[in-house]
């Protein structure tokens, strides 16, 4: 977004002014689009040791900006009135002179681009804010008893910034359905966002804010291992990105099982992907498919001996088998009455 910092000349500074005590039409109205636009307006308050601001720094457009010495004590050339809400370093500040030559200056021009760089370090942070929101994070700043305004402390104003896109996450999962990963994005209705779950450079998952997921893709339970959730959220003009790494234990044994659900049917159960293979007594191939984790019904004969064998599509992961024998039946003792 497009930035304007707007000054008046420092005490000692003999460049000619764009602010003053005379109200300009145009200007005012220029500075009323541009905030209607989303540009942040920066003005100093004016070095005439007067009670009142000049314009255009009396706007409710503008971040007002007056001046304090390095004791933290108002200067005494800086023009304040309650509409000045940030002050910042304005006395015997170093500066550009003619001739490349540094020289101090005073002036509440000294002291509004100060601020105008926090805020623009803010905005790279979170370049979604609003002028009004950025208002809001200036009078959330603190102030000294009795104060209307805040002094400039560029680090408190980075750390109170919100920020546009969040994931909150611990940096090991040991569940294969995770609900403690929080993913956020600051609610403004032109925003676009996206969570996306990779391992490597692989995408694994698209992934919906504030709803619990499970380590399940293509058909199988993930395997353990290094994942990184990463954000995205854009207004079409700018992203701002956010990741976080995570830690997976899956403690899920690979596991196949068969039995019989009815008679010439059986149901086989495998807790991975992989190819399963289903042999008759004599070893021979009765059935062979690539099957996602899960159930699944086989057509045999449920008189007969099985084996069962599941070889996992993730190779880290051993094969394994089970067998199916039909059930010894005893025979049942004869009846005998009794007279």
């Amino acid at each position: 977004m497009p930035w304007i910092r707007l000054w008046r000349k420092g005490r000692t500074s003999s460049t000619s002014r764009l602010g003053g005590d005379d109200y300009d039409s145009r200007l005012a109205s220029s500075i009323k689009r541009a905030r209607a636009k989303g540009v942040i307006i920066v003005a100093s308050s004016g070095n005439d040791r007067k009670q009142t601001i000049n314009f255009p720094a009396n706007m409710k457009e503008v971040i007002a900006v007056g001046a304090i010495d390095s004791r933290h004590r108002l200067a005494s050339f800086s023009n304040m009135d309650d509409r000045v809400k940030i002050v910042a370093p304005g006395v015997n500040i170093l500066s550009l002179g003619v001739n490349n030559r540094f020289i101090y200056m005073d002036g509440t021009s000294m002291a509004a681009p100060m601020v105008t760089a926090s805020l623009a370090l803010v905005k790279s942070i979170n370049a979604y804010l609003t002028p009004s929101e950025i208002d809001q994070l200036i009078a959330k700043m603190p102030r000294a008893s009795g104060k209307s305004y805040t002094e400039l402390n560029t680090m408190k104003l980075l750390e109170a910034t919100a920020r546009p896109i969040h994931i909150s996450a611990p940096s090991v999962w040991k569940s294969r359905y995770v609900n403690d990963v929080k993913l956020s994005v600051m609610n403004h209705s032109n925003l676009k966002s996206s969570f996306t779950l990779y391992q490597g450079n692989k995408k694994i998952k698209t992934l919906t804010p504030n709803r619990s997921f499970t380590m399940y893709s293509s058909g199988d339970w993930l395997p353990s291992g290094q994942y990184r959730i990463v954000g995205q959220v854009t207004d079409g003009k700018h992203k701002r990105y956010t990741s976080r790494t995570i830690d997976y234990v899956n403690t899920l044994k690979t596991a196949v099982s068969v039995k019989v659900s009815e008679e010439g049917t059986f149901t086989i159960h495998t807790t991975r992907k992989g190819t399963v293979t289903v042999l008759d007594s004599n070893g021979k191939v009765l059935y062979e498919a690539l099957h996602i984790a899960g159930t699944f019904p086989v057509r045999g004969d449920t008189a007969e001996k099985l084996t069962v064998i599941l070889k996992p599509t993730d190779l880290r992961e051993k094969v394994v088998t089970t067998s199916y024998e039909l059930p010894i039946i005893e025979d049942e003792p004869p009846v005998t009455e009794t007279l």
